[in-house]
């Protein structure tokens, strides 16, 4: 089976920079750039799939956005 080189290509946040080996299932892993400057290991197939789109900081941002003021049920 043939392994397809992603170096360079974007993920979503993500854009990988190199290959860092296998994990214990012997899936590729990848060492990306996330666009905060944050680096992340993470498979290949996650980045493919689309499970894997940044180091995290994108959901944690989404924590900082302004709430509801959060009194629809009070009088």
């Amino acid at each position: 089976m043939q392994r397809k080189d992603i170096t360079a290509q974007a993920f979503g946040y993500l854009t990988v920079l190199t290959q860092e080996g296998k994990d214990s299932q012997g899936m590729l892993l990848w060492k990306c750039l996330c666009h905060c400057g944050t680096t992340v290991i993470t498979r290949g197939t996650s980045l493919r799939a689309g499970v894997t789109t940044s180091c995290g900081c994108v959901g944690k941002s989404n924590l900082l956005l302004p709430k509801k003021h959060g009194m629809a049920t009070t009088p």
